[in-house]
């Protein structure tokens, strides 16, 4: 039977008390969070910060725990066209994740698609060739018009290029998807989109399982409660159903008391295993399936 984790972008407090509270309550088994300020955390936060995540760790508590980067160390072309002075921000800030203990650092991608894709990966090349680092770097698509990760083509061809130079993955976020219109509304869809454009769904690995508040084809980044928005349980199911790996999903909901993140996290759980199965009887030998809702 296949396990995936689930989880939430986490918002964390001091108190590791009330941290382990939330995740023994929500019952999560990743996390997400932003690290501010934007220019770098002190020696003090840094210890602060690797402590924490040793612990939950060591402890069990979670399997996976990524950083989200801030908006300022976005893939992005610089006025003189080039894309080292990003490349040496994301240098920084993966060496810095890898510093803490996490497991990945997610980074949006906010290229032009007429940029060609062979400089982006000779300039991360020159700039990455020699960082030694276990945190693995993802490259998130966005819902920005011109983008190349706004469209699935462009953004195959992108992450296909780059990890032959370094081990780049995917980020796959289900809202930005759905916003510049892939509607994810059955499985047939999914798996025609996971044909089409293998590099991309080949090397995910996190998906940020997101309800969209706007319409497919919006091009607006607004995301709504799971299950509540115009995604909806059958749409966020049938993206499940193409990933066979132990994939973490991590939901980014707008901001509400610990009632309504539970609520969220319930759904997800739903959404992940489907109907539940007494192992006991259906016998050592037995196959399982999951079932979605769709």
């Amino acid at each position: 039977m296949i396990i995936f984790m689930i989880g939430i972008h986490l918002r964390l407090t001091n108190d590791m008390e009330s941290i382990r509270k939330c995740i023994d309550e929500l019952q999560i088994d990743c996390f997400q969070l932003f690290l501010e300020p934007h220019h770098g955390l002190s020696m003090k936060r840094k210890l602060h910060y690797r402590a924490i995540f040793s612990r939950l760790k060591k402890e069990k508590l979670v399997q996976k725990i990524f950083v989200h980067s801030p908006d300022s160390t976005a893939l992005r072309v610089s006025k003189n066209g080039s894309t080292i002075p990003s490349w040496k921000k994301i240098r920084y800030r993966l060496q810095e994740a890898d510093d803490l203990g996490a497991d990945g650092l997610v980074v949006h991608v906010n290229i032009d698609r007429t940029f060609p894709i062979h400089a982006v990966a000779e300039e991360m090349s020159e700039i990455l060739y020699d960082i030694d680092v276990h945190c693995d770097l993802l490259l998130e698509n966005t819902v920005l018009k011109k983008s190349i990760s706004a469209d699935l083509y462009q953004f195959n061809l992108f992450i296909k290029r780059l990890h032959e130079k370094y081990p780049v993955y995917v980020c796959l976020d289900t809202a930005h998807l759905f916003a510049v219109g892939y509607s994810c509304s059955s499985k047939d869809e999914m798996k025609e989109l996971k044909s089409k454009f293998p590099s991309i769904f080949q090397h995910t690995k996190l998906v940020h399982m997101n309800d969209s508040a706007v319409e497919c084809g919006s091009y607006t980044d607004h995301h709504s409660h799971l299950g509540k928005g115009f995604l909806g349980r059958g749409s966020l199911g049938a993206i499940v159903s193409v990933f066979s790996q132990n994939i973490p999903f991590i939901t980014e909901t707008p901001k509400c008391d610990f009632d309504m993140q539970k609520e969220n996290v319930e759904t997800l759980n739903q959404i992940m295993t489907g109907n539940k199965l007494d192992l006991d009887e259906l016998g050592s030998h037995a196959k399982i399936e999951r079932v979605f809702y769709f």
